[in-house]
């Protein structure tokens, strides 16, 4: 080149000839103009040294080298001496890139003066293509180690952008004879210094795990030699303040070693003992967990058979799905996780036992078989630990924002406790849930810092509309009760300005009467019917004319179903999020559940022009079904 090129990309190359070319072709098809491409031969014995000479011979940009094989740390350090880039990337022969690569994370090295920038990646795999963020907690040198030796972010070079320099300035260097993790090795060096790194939220490079030849998936007693050795350069190269991370580092070396059977008893005591709270807490899966807290406990005979059987007995299992929550109240949540249960025909797998204790063992010992784990935000804080302690994978289903609940049911002196244990809840999973998408859009506004992992699965209702009665003029129905956040009273209050105009309005209240709230009963026009079993309730409703749902805060609204079924008008507030499921219009909705005087305007319109049947025409009975519902929950679970 006669230039100096701005980007060097070192690719290492060993019996890569299936894949290299797909490699270097994307390489050389980048939008970005000024770089070059260091194709180092490590001692190949297929067709691949020869494929990189074609290719230096028909691109300027293009170099090669040969060498005797030496692995691929010796590759990649020979990419670091030859590059003559300001910055340098590496790839790797099986992987490939999409065109605007280069250029994008050029620019935003540029744009920010960043010494490394880094970005997240596309996953190729045998079941498709998948997308693997890689933002960091803070672009804090610091905490990229931390979180590279913890597995968040992956210490590989080939999502990192490096201003090459760094190499010489701070005397980083390639670890000879350690082949494995020598990118970890290298970002720790770099990143133990007073460097500036930018994160890049969009993935480009193409990680291809089908390529089981590679030196990172074929697992030998050399393997586990050589992952020994690389704990040690870790250890001298990572001050004390590290040690925590190191000890995962460690971990994850034995646990190699433990599943693919080059460990004995005998190993597992004298190399670098690990106490009990790190295995627990570290992120691996629960036989693991079991299996090295038997062989802590001297049973490593046990650990081992326990782990093979497991093993085998997870073979005869496709996929395991755990609901661990309450399923048996007749309340609007457990509603929901009883027709999920009904509707999975056994996929989703829950506690039998009646016995507390016994449904509590029981519940234990199936999140250890488990895959993924389906619970409630409202479940228990030690439950949720528990859950993530034996499963790795866990979805969180949001009934309603706990804090919000809290503050609007007068209960502000529990709202910090509360809401400490939403928070871990949702720190905990692998994905949110929120059950319509009205809801999500609020969670997103309350928790800003789980919003990537939010989305929305519609609660499931069956609408099969009733023959159709003829409706007692100006009835109104109800639900919830007297409770706060149903803004009832103001229902109430409004229909009270209505018959004092001269209507005859009767509001029928649902629920129950709590005598911690504002008692309804004493408005003449109220009168509550308390819960009824379905039979009788649909029979109420079949005779009023309007169902209001003036909710402060309705993240679905399981009564909508209800009301359209029994040909009900509905009125709604812009908070319940069942409003999703069908086709609505300014008039369904009060912009101010708490101005009586609208709510009774409102109330007034739809009396004298009833949307029951527009509304009921325009939902997609199959789509907002059960059945659909817990389709879309399964599929989100096996995409985890």
């Amino acid at each position: 080149m006669s230039h100096r090129p701005e980007i060097s990309i070192i690719v290492a190359v060993y019996n890569a000839e299936k894949t290299l070319k797909r490699c270097v072709d994307s390489l050389l098809a980048q939008t970005f103009e000024h770089f070059e491409v260091l194709l180092i031969d490590d001692g190949s014995t297929d067709n691949s040294g020869a494929l990189c000479d074609h290719y230096a011979a028909r691109d300027a940009r293009c170099r090669v080298m040969h060498q005797s094989n030496g692995g691929v740390a010796s590759v990649r350090q020979k990419g670091i001496e030859e590059a003559s880039g300001r910055y340098s990337i590496h790839v790797d022969a099986d992987d490939w890139a999409d065109p605007t690569m280069l250029a994008e994370l050029y620019a935003e090295a540029e744009r920010g003066n960043a010494d490394i920038v880094l970005c997240d990646y596309h996953e190729e795999t045998a079941k498709g293509c998948l997308y693997r963020v890689q933002k960091p907690s803070s672009t804090a040198p610091s905490t990229i180690i931390k979180e590279i030796l913890s597995g968040k972010l992956m210490g590989v070079l080939w999502n990192k952008l490096i201003r090459h320099e760094l190499y010489a300035k701070y005397d980083v260097h390639f670890v000879p004879g350690i082949n494995h993790c020598e990118d970890v090795l290298v970002c720790s060096q770099l990143l133990l210094n007073d460097i500036s790194v930018a994160y890049l939220p969009a993935a480009f490079y193409h990680y291809d795990t089908r390529n089981m030849s590679s030196i990172t998936r074929n697992y030998t007693e050399a393997t586990y030699r050589m992952r020994k050795r690389y704990i040690e350069a870790l250890q001298s190269i990572l001050p004390a303040k590290y040690s925590s991370c190191i000890e995962e580092s460690i971990l994850q070396v034995k646990v190699g070693a433990f599943v693919n059977g080059y460990m004995t008893a005998k190993e597992y005591r004298a190399y670098h003992p690990l106490p009990l709270r790190r295995i627990l807490a570290s992120g691996h899966s629960p036989r693991i967990k079991v299996a090295f807290a038997l062989a802590n406990m001297g049973l490593y005979g046990l650990g081992e058979w326990f782990y093979k059987a497991y093993s085998k007995a997870r073979k005869r299992d496709a996929r395991y799905l755990l609901f661990w929550g309450d399923h048996e109240l007749n309340a609007g949540p457990s509603n929901v996780h009883r027709s999920l249960i009904t509707h999975s025909q056994g996929e989703l797998h829950y506690a039998k036992s009646r016995n507390k204790i016994a449904r509590y063992i029981e519940l234990i010992w199936k999140c250890i078989r488990a895959d993924v784990v389906v619970t409630p935000s409202f479940s228990m804080p030690r439950d949720i630990k528990l859950m993530r302690t034996l499963c790795r994978k866990l979805v969180c289903l949001s009934h309603g924002c706990l804090k919000l609940e809290a503050v609007i049911n007068n209960k502000e002196h529990m709202k910090e406790q509360i809401e400490r244990g939403e928070r871990a809840a949702f720190a905990a999973a692998k994905s949110i849930v929120c059950v319509s998408e009205r809801h999500m859009q609020l969670m997103r506004t309350q928790y800003p810092e789980f919003a990537d992992k939010m989305t929305f699965v519609n609660n499931g209702v069956e609408i099969a509309p009733r023959s159709a009665v003829k409706k007692h003029p100006y009835t109104i129905a109800v639900s919830g009760g007297n409770r706060t956040i149903k803004n009832n009273a103001y229902v109430c209050r409004a229909v009270q300005q209505l018959n004092e105009a001269g209507h005859q309005c009767k509001v029928y209240i649902f629920g129950r009467n709590n005598p911690e709230c504002e008692d309804l009963s004493r408005y003449a026009c109220a009168e509550f019917m308390g819960q009824l079993d379905k039979a009788e309730y649909y029979e109420r409703l079949d005779e009023i004319a309007l169902f209001v749902i003036a909710s402060e805060l309705e993240p679905f609204g399981l009564v909508v179903a209800d009301a359209l079924n029994c040909h009900c008008s509905i009125l709604m507030s812009h908070n319940v999020g069942a409003a999703g499921i069908m086709q609505t219009c300014e008039e369904d909705f009060v912009d101010n559940p708490h101005d009586t005087a609208e709510l009774a305007r409102c109330i007034q319109h739809l009396m004298e022009h009833p949307n029951a049947e527009r509304l009921l025409s325009s939902v997609d009975v199959h789509e907002c079904s059960e059945s659909m519902a817990w389709e879309k929950m399964k599929n989100l679970c096996y995409s985890i």
